[in-house]
């Protein structure tokens, strides 16, 4: 199921004029986890907007899961500013994504703000 989605972001999809493709894929050494880069193109541009971590699971053990992180909530591409939250482009990834997992199967993202917010927290000294 999963590797559908895998492929059809390594074909790519349109959304509102842009190129939404995934690339630079990172196979984990068991096999059963990838990871992505997903990029978004206009006018012969691209920059890079998310990590998508695949995980095909394990029969019997663990459901298959899709992680999203490293996501950058706008970027510039081509002249132009791209949005991911609230957009088209985050529709079609979301929507994509989702339809391929089957019930029971974990979805969860994180952008780069709460991911620093995290990290400077985690390294914070304790309150007296």
């Amino acid at each position: 199921m999963l590797e559908e989605v895998v492929g059809e972001l390594k074909k790519g999809v349109t959304v509102d004029g842009l190129r939404v493709r995934a690339d630079d894929f990172i196979q984990s050494r068991s096999g059963n986890e990838v990871d992505c880069a997903v990029y978004v193109s206009f006018s012969g541009e691209k920059e890079s907007l998310l990590i998508i971590r695949f995980f095909y699971g394990i029969k019997g053990h663990y459901f298959p899961w899709a992680e999203l992180f490293a996501i950058k909530p706008s970027v510039y591409v081509g002249g132009r500013k791209v949005n991911y939250f609230g957009s088209s482009v985050e529709e079609k990834i979301l929507k994509l994504t989702a339809n391929h997992l089957r019930a029971g199967a974990r979805f969860s993202w994180n952008t780069m703000q709460t991911m620093k917010r995290q990290s400077s927290s985690a390294n914070a000294s304790p309150c007296p």
